[in-house]
């Protein structure tokens, strides 16, 4: 049988925990070797870890490229304080994030693991890239970048080369834990504001098969019922009316647009949740759902056609910020949800100093809530009328 200090990995791909990030510790790292990916049998006192990746897409990008240098695993053993770190991926390789959207997943690997609690895992951010093209058939100019939808190239910053996320999981004896790592980009890539520098700062929810669900529909449109919306957002959010803070009354926790022919996908776990559609040109619907583990909810949608759009355009300044601190601004309405008024989050954006941004929204009363870490949360309400774009400048003191 394997001693506790020996993971072998089964076909382990650069991404096989990708995403998983959670926080480091300072032990010593040991190197493993793989195994045979034939064997499909755990050894005695060993289990199966099986990951796969998803992503909620950043609507304005066509792709988002990182490299990844390095991930490490931390077994807790009976004490965390005795635990060890082993490297399971030490292969360089540079990875379009915004391949997988809309429920796909990529099967990243299945790795044999001695059976116990992991506590942490240590993902480091490469410098150069690998040798493959991206969707332009161009070799990758940089490690780490996003390609818009004009096709131009924005480097990304990562303010730490080791991502961190604390998440722990079990691996059972004889048994297979299978984790499904929801990557979102939307909420991940920071644009550039004065500095001129886009921020790569991952947001991940990571979920076990074991309790979550699939929600899954296909929104139409309300006057054409045989005509499909796609481009969609599908929005699932939790919302707390009750709280005071507002930067976390509502949050979203899975995301998605619908493909060519009005279909989405998304995975959450059981719960209470608001589902949120909207698309340009359209009026924003809600109604309530409630996921079971085990089991796929459909959520069909028609939208109603909006009067009128109008162009919600701002700016965000923090006097004496750094290059890398991020402001957040979530633009919200409120909805008739399932019969219920409630507060929703439509969009979000994430910039830094003097970052600037533009949505498309229909005309109606808006509330924008921006706020950055040790400032006071700033709230504004916005009245957008017809044919009168509207432009608010947001400082954060």
């Amino acid at each position: 049988m394997p001693t506790q200090k020996q993971i072998l990995s089964r076909g382990l791909s650069l991404l096989s925990l990708l995403f998983l990030l959670v926080a480091c510790g300072g032990t010593d790292t040991q190197t493993i070797e793989s195994a045979d990916p034939s064997t499909l049998d755990p050894a005695p006192g060993n289990g199966l870890l099986s990951v796969q990746l998803t992503d909620a897409p950043r609507p304005a990008d066509e792709a988002v490229y990182v490299t990844i240098d390095e991930v490490a695993v931390h077994f807790a053993d009976e004490d965390e304080e005795t635990g060890f770190w082993q490297t399971v991926v030490s292969e360089s390789r540079t990875v379009n994030l915004l391949e997988l959207v809309n429920g796909v997943l990529l099967d990243l690997g299945l790795a044999e693991l001695p059976a116990g609690h992991y506590t942490q895992l240590r993902l480091r951010i490469g410098a150069t890239a690998d040798a493959t093209t991206n969707i332009l058939d161009t070799y990758h100019p940089v490690a780490n970048y996003v390609i818009d939808a004009d096709e131009t190239i924005h480097a990304l910053k990562v303010p730490s080369n080791t991502i961190k996320l604390v998440k722990g999981f079990e691996v059972i004896d004889g048994e297979t834990t299978e984790l499904i790592l929801d990557f979102d980009a939307a909420r991940s890539v920071v644009q550039a504001g004065k500095s001129g520098k886009w921020l790569l700062k991952p947001t991940i929810k990571v979920l076990d098969t074991r309790s979550y669900a699939i929600v899954n529909g296909t929104v139409r449109k309300d006057e054409a019922p045989n005509a499909v919306i796609s481009g969609a957002q599908v929005q699932i959010q939790t919302v707390d009316e009750a709280t005071t803070d507002e930067t976390v009354a509502v949050l979203t926790v899975g995301a998605t647009t619908t493909d060519d022919t009005g279909a989405y996908r998304l995975f959450a776990d059981t719960g209470a949740y608001a589902l949120v559609i909207n698309a340009i040109g359209y009026q924003p619907q809600c109604q309530w759902i409630e996921p079971v583990a085990g089991t796929s909810l459909s959520g069909d949608v028609s939208l109603v056609a909006a009067v009128e759009g109008v162009t919600l355009s701002g700016s965000v300044s923090m006097p004496e910020s750094t290059e890398d601190q991020v402001a957040h601004v979530s633009i919200r309405q409120t909805l008739d949800c399932s019969g219920d008024d409630v507060t929703v989050e439509l969009t979000r954006v994430q910039v830094t100093d003097g970052g600037f941004f533009s949505t498309f929204l229909p005309a109606g009363d808006y509330r924008l809530i921006s706020w950055t870490a040790d400032r006071e949360t700033r709230s504004d309400t916005v009245a957008l009328v017809p044919d009168t774009p509207e432009l608010i400048e947001i400082t954060l003191e």
